[in-house]
Order: structure tokens, then sequence, then C-alpha cells
């Protein structure tokens, strides 16, 4: 993926596409007034959602020109202006619909590609491996040389697609016992990068099996698993 980061505090204005925003489950609980997720509910009178994609209709930055396709989390809206380093610059030609670069796999991307860094030899233990992030982390894993990819879920049919559809090395139910002793079962010699969504008891497992000084953790995580 081809991402151009802009400097920052230059104007910039940008045309929103409508249909180009991205959606979210945890959208609903932030607009109730006992939120009850770690992040700031939103108020009357605030603009609501988080990111989108438009076009640049104006820019005073050397940065952006206009005609640019760039992505901002200042909310929707038709028109929004901002500091450019609010924005960042996609590539318009990377996807067949730029609404692509709104979807789960940029983040699952950045995550196992560019923070984790994973690669030949590598072993990754995935949290909430099931879910949109989680599923295309673990393949992204595998396809960057991952040697194994072992992942969690919150049910014996969610593993049992890890393993059986989505190619992980190995899965399990978290309700299913302690996550340290399945790890230790499961990895051995120990985890080298650890993709975190849920937090909590797995994180601890996953630091218990980590192999000395080798662990890459990336952690994604927003609230506790259901």
């Amino acid at each position: 993926m081809i991402y151009t980061k802009v400097s920052a505090w230059q104007e910039v204005w940008l045309q929103l596409i409508s249909h180009q925003v991205g959606l979210a489950a945890t959208y609903l609980e932030l607009m109730r007034a006992d939120c009850t997720i770690p992040v700031s509910a939103w108020q009357p009178g605030q603009r609501v959602g988080v990111a989108d994609i438009g076009t640049v209709i104006r820019s005073d930055s050397p940065d952006l020109e206009v005609g640019d396709l760039v992505q901002s989390m200042t909310g929707w809206s038709q028109y929004s202006a901002g500091p450019a380093g609010s924005y960042l610059k996609l590539d318009r030609d990377l996807f067949a619909d730029p609404g692509y670069h709104l979807g789960q796999g940029p983040t699952a991307y950045y995550g196992m590609a560019d923070v984790a860094a994973v690669g030949e030899g590598d072993v990754v233990f995935v949290s909430g491996a099931a879910g949109g992030v989680g599923s295309l982390a673990g393949q992204i894993a595998k396809c960057l040389g991952a040697a194994r990819v072992i992942g969690s879920a919150g049910s014996p049919a969610k593993a049992d697609y890890l393993v059986n559809e989505l190619g992980y090395a190995a899965a399990f139910d978290y309700h299913d016992g302690p996550a340290a002793q399945r790890l230790k079962e499961f990895a051995p010699e120990g985890i080298s990068v650890f993709f975190d969504i849920v937090g909590g008891e797995q994180y601890d497992a996953a630091l218990q099996a980590a192999r000395p000084g080798a662990l890459r953790p990336v952690r994604l995580r927003c609230s506790e698993p259901q």
C-alpha cells in the first residue's frame, strides 16, 4: 500500500464523496448517553462519523494538490477544511473503488507489515482472530512468511473456521481454559509477534508465551471480549 505523509498546519479543502464513509458497529454505542466503551461518546450538535474519503478541491500545501484522493478522520460532511497533517494522501489507483481504503484491510496490513514487520520464521498469535481485522491479519502474516499463525476466537465454530477456511495453523476458543495453557500447547517454543485485539487475560498469556527478547506486540484493543 502507498500512503504519503503530508506536512502539518497547511490549510486544505476537501470535497467528500458521501457514499465513501467508514461505518462500524461501535457507532451505535457512541450515540448512547451511557456509552460503555473507552471512547468519548458523541454529543448533541457534534459531527458524527469518523473516517471518510474525499478529493482535494483547494490546497495551500505543497504536499497535496487539487484532485488528490485523501482520507480524514474529521467526521461526515459534504465539505471539510483543516491542517494538511490531518489528511492522509491515498493512491487513487490502488483499488477498484476508493471506498476499499475504509475497510479493515489497511489496519491489518499496517499492523502486520509495518509495525510488527512479520517475516520468515515468525510465530504469530492473533487474539480475536475471527473478526474483521483479525481474520485478515492472520492471512497477511502467512503471506509475509510467518512460520506459524495461531488465533483465538469466541466459539469452537469460529476456531474451526480459522483453521479450515483461513489457514491458521491452530486456533482455540478462549472460553475453553486458560489462554496461557493453549499457547504453550500450540507454540511450545514461544511466540514472536502478538496482534492484540481483545486484551485482558489473553494479553497476559501472550506475554508469558513470548520468546525472550523477541516479542513484537501490536495492540488494537478497544474493549474486553464478550
